[in-house]
């Protein structure tokens, strides 16, 4: 596990390369990621990590994103 996040196109007829590697993306083992369905934007996910950090992302973009974006999961009420 190396921390980092791959997106993959799919859908496209080229060769299979990933669109996108978001590296580091967090500061421990990624657990779940994400996707807003594309009817819905499809530029948008989130992703968790075992660091108990929540992100959101943008295709468009190379860094997660800003200010309050991120949940602190460890911290959250139950």
């Amino acid at each position: 596990m190396d921390k980092c996040i791959k997106v993959w196109d799919v859908s496209s007829d080229k060769d299979l390369m990933s669109e996108h590697t978001y590296r580091p993306a967090h500061k421990d083992h990624v657990t779940n990621v994400a996707m807003k369905h594309e009817s819905s934007g499809g530029n948008i996910f989130a992703s968790c990590s075992l660091d108990g950090a929540a992100l959101l992302w943008d295709t468009r973009m190379t860094k997660p994103a800003q200010g309050n974006d991120q949940l602190d999961m460890n911290s959250a009420q139950k």
